[in-house]
């Protein structure tokens, strides 16, 4: 049970097949497909667009000639994923209502062609064609503005004029959101000579706390990248490959009118080193912002927040803001400092690599793990040695990270797989009641099932017996439904899945005890 996923590639308008079935008649992307996306560093509000590497065979000469006639650059270029809900884990047995994300939306930047030895199997002979791309965020670069300095001005007239630039030429983006607060915020004058429309995203978003943007190639628009300091919930769900198996996974983030969904991930299912790292970015001690006094008629002011104990080193953390009134200034400094001092003074989560598949156990950790772009999307993750090392039992830091940067990887032959660089999330829940180990037992509602939703599509598995529901009254204990520590027995249907450990059940609250089941 689960989603299969497979992508779906569009260059210059035209269909690009991801197999070797028309290898000798058409251009092929039969190679890895690979998105570098995001950020190193947390405190790093300087993004950059996302870059998309991808391989076609051609026996054609189409691509070689469009780069001989300098016609390969510039075209459109879009890659999306459809999920199918399939009803066995080999990925056969197709049902149910498909999902669609494009996780690239960008231009050819570079293209590169090679005569390979190899021929088709009429003769003809067969180009390597590297594609390099970037994408829509990226065209940006070449737009400048036109007059040589912007009036004072709301910050919504600033977004407005940033997102005319982006409609200049073919490349045209939504739209730009970000914090409302800060809509009718009054900024500075401008001197915008030599400046590109993407170094003012850069500086636009960057006024806001020193934080980030971020490019969503699903929707076409600009978003702001809050901060991880968020209330979160943890619950306990059902939604995995192994039958009935049940782990904690947290819910979902909002921010500005839109909700990422939270999901659980195993540990055991992950791989990378259990590296641990601080350096001077995780222990700042001074925060410096500077900006333009407008009770000063605009003279040139900086604005200190810092700690520096006796003895010890300055590690600044300086950032420009737009903002000209103090009342204005002070909130986002204060904000700064509050993100400096908490989650960001805790030492990176180690790198992770998902393992490589075509089938996914639901479209929510599909869309978590194949989103190229950085938003808070939470994760909680079971067994997570490097949380066990970093955090230990403290209640506002459990095992949930967000990733702020990674490579998404596709092979025809492998499937998708996703190296993420990840941050922790401070929970700024002012009370968690982690369940009782009897606050577990599960009890039945309704006409909820007995059983793990996914027994009644994939089948129960061997040794499992259903107890009939008829014998159960409401508020009555459900066998089926009590989780017990390895394989679900012969008459119960849910058990913990093989990563979870008695740690990861104290962020559990108990309004999250009751087994949540997540349909593909």
């Amino acid at each position: 049970m689960g989603v299969k996923v497979t992508p779906s590639l569009t260059i210059g308008g035209y269909e690009i097949a991801c197999s070797a079935d028309k290898a000798d008649t058409e251009p092929v992307a039969v190679r890895s497909v690979k998105i570098d996306w995001g950020r190193n560093e947390y405190h790093d509000a300087s993004a950059t667009p996302a870059t998309m590497t991808l391989h076609l065979a051609d026996v054609t000469d189409e691509w070689a000639d469009y780069i001989r006639r300098n016609k390969a650059v510039g075209r459109e270029v879009r890659l999306q994923i459809e999920g199918r809900p399939v009803l066995a884990l080999d990925g056969t047995r197709i049902s149910g209502t498909t999902h669609r994300m494009v996780v690239f939306r960008g231009r050819v930047s570079r293209a590169t062609a090679k005569l390979t030895k190899s021929e088709s199997g009429q003769g003809a002979r067969r180009w390597i064609i590297t594609l390099v791309c970037a994408d829509s965020t990226a065209a940006m670069g070449g737009v400048h503005p036109g007059p040589s300095e912007w009036p004072t001005e709301a910050m919504m007239d600033r977004a407005l004029r940033i997102r005319g630039l982006s409609e200049v030429g073919t490349t045209r983006i939504e739209n730009f959101y970000f914090r409302s607060e800060y809509h009718m915020f009054g900024v500075s004058p401008l001197d915008v000579k030599g400046k590109s429309a993407l170094q003012l995203l850069g500086d636009f978003y960057g006024s806001m706390a020193a934080e980030t943007w971020s490019y969503d190639p699903d929707g076409n628009v600009v978003r702001q990248v809050p901060r991880l300091s968020q209330d979160m919930t943890v619950r306990l769900q059902s939604s995995d490959e192994q039958h009935g198996a049940v782990k904690p996974a947290v819910d979902g983030v909002h921010f500005e009118g839109v909700t990422y969904p939270g999901i659980g991930l195993g540990g055991c299912q992950l791989t990378g080193d259990p590296v641990i790292e601080a350096d001077p970015a995780t222990v700042i001690n001074r925060v410096e912002v500077n900006w333009k006094n407008r009770e000063r008629e605009w003279d040139d002011t900086i604005s200190v927040h810092e700690n520096v104990y006796p003895g010890d080193a300055r590690r600044v953390l300086s950032w420009d803001t737009w903002l000209g009134d103090q009342e204005n200034v002070e909130p986002a400094q204060n904000a700064l400092w509050a993100r400096v001092h908490e989650e960001g003074r805790r030492p990176r989560h180690p790198e992770f690599t998902t393992q490589p598949t075509h089938v996914f156990p639901n479209w929510d950790v599909t869309r978590w793990v194949l989103m190229a772009w950085e938003n808070p999307r939470p994760c909680f993750i079971s067994g997570d040695a490097a949380h066990q090392w970093l955090m230990g039992t403290n209640q506002a830091y459990g095992p949930i990270v967000a990733p702020i940067g990674g490579t998404l990887h596709f092979d025809p032959k492998d499937g998708w797989s996703a190296l993420l660089r990840t941050h922790f999330i401070h929970n700024t829940r002012s009370r968690i009641s982690p369940v009782p180990w009897q606050g577990l037992k599960q009890y039945r509602r309704n006409n909820q099932r007995t059983v793990p939703w996914m027994w009644e599509r994939g089948g129960t598995p061997p040794g499992a017996q259903i107890i009939d529901q008829s014998t159960i009254k409401n508020n009555y204990s459900m066998p089926n439904r009590y989780p017990r520590w390895g394989k679900a027995p012969s008459n119960r249907g849910y058990c913990f899945h093989t990563s979870v450990t008695w740690s990861d059940l104290r962020y559990i609250d108990n309004s999250g005890a009751e087994i949540k089941d997540v349909a593909i």
